[in-house]
């Protein structure tokens, strides 16, 4: 009698331990489960602020760029106003030359 009952204890044991294993198995999956998608989570939101790091750098690096083409193509028109009066009063006092002298 004594033998089946320390049988039985051994059987419900047995069971609370798979039951336990059972259950602790569980939380396992379901925690890498949690712990893969705050890792997902994480990844998405860091990607997101290396794309808007990107983005904002470009933009500024883009403006600057603008600005030195804007600065160098007003220069460059000063430049080519000032070549172009310079050889208009040459070429006018030219003709003016040239009229004089043949008169």
């Amino acid at each position: 009698m004594e033998l089946i009952k320390q049988i039985k204890e051994a059987e419900n044991k047995a069971k609370k331990l798979v039951e336990d294993a059972q259950k602790y198995a569980s939380e396992a999956v379901e925690n890498a489960k949690q712990e893969g998608k705050r890792q997902l989570e994480q990844a998405a939101r860091q990607r997101k602020e290396a794309i808007t790091g990107a983005e904002s750098a470009s933009e500024k690096t883009g403006l600057a760029e603008a600005e030195q083409l804007r600065k160098k193509s007003a220069q460059i028109k000063q430049q080519l106003e000032q070549k172009v009066t310079a050889r208009t009063d040459t070429a006018v006092k030219t003709i003016i030359d040239f009229i004089k002298n043949q008169g």
